[in-house]
């Protein structure tokens, strides 16, 4: 591109293609189309490209974690069933596990009673104190 006086291009030149040869080529070479290069990783390196995913892939990886999430959410409701009743009762002095179980589980066995309190209740052993509150299963008393 010429330049005119100030450093101002010529306007007849300005947006125009060159025709020609082109610097560094000869007059009878052909303009070719040079590949890009291509980035190479050292060797041993782990280093992943991301993954690029269509429209359709897309869709697809959204309605599949969609159909995993609704069929876990089916599987915790079914297994995760209603508990059944409790009711918080105050340990008084001279009360053991075996007491509690039977005074507020006639019906039942007390050996089941008082597992299912230590169940409830997140006891690793047999020893409970005064004043404590533990959650029992509602009986029929």
């Amino acid at each position: 591109m010429r330049l005119i006086q100030g450093g101002v291009a010529d306007p007849r030149l300005v947006g125009r293609r060159r025709t020609g040869p082109v610097a560094g080529r000869g007059a009878g070479s052909s303009p070719r189309a040079v590949p890009p290069r291509r980035r190479s990783l050292p060797e041993g390196s782990s280093a992943h490209r991301p993954v690029r995913l269509t429209r359709r892939g897309r869709l697809v990886r959204t309605v599949a974690v969609l159909v995993l999430a609704a069929g876990l959410g089916a599987a915790a409701a079914s297994s995760g069933g209603a508990e059944p009743p409790v009711r918080r009762v105050e340990v008084h002095r001279g009360d053991t596990l075996w007491s509690i179980a039977d005074r507020y589980s006639a019906s039942r066995d007390p050996v089941a009673t008082i597992e299912r309190i230590r169940h409830l209740n997140h006891l690793s052993g047999y020893t409970i104190y005064p004043g404590q509150e533990l959650n029992v299963p509602a009986g029929d008393r």
